[in-house]
């Protein structure tokens, strides 16, 4: 059996704050498919203890990361 990662509290701190500066300024926040206010109140409410938003935190971050590089990254000539 694993070990649960004391994600809430990763969160918290100053890398928490690199995951909601790249959900904010993701390709998908860009296009509309996130409502800004609803994504800062979530950071809102782990920061202040009054809930714990890691798990939809953490699964947001992943597909804005996934997005970002898979789809939205800069298409990069091949070498031919």
């Amino acid at each position: 059996m694993g070990f649960a990662a004391p994600m809430a509290e990763w969160l918290k701190g100053s890398f928490g704050r690199r995951v909601e500066k790249q959900i904010m300024s993701s390709g998908l926040m860009k296009r509309g498919y996130f409502n800004p206010s609803y994504i800062t109140s979530l950071f809102a409410d782990l920061r202040g203890d009054r809930a714990n938003l890691s798990q939809q935190i953490w699964t947001i971050y992943n597909l804005v990361a996934w997005y970002d590089y898979w789809i939205d990254r800069p298409r990069r000539a091949t070498a031919a």
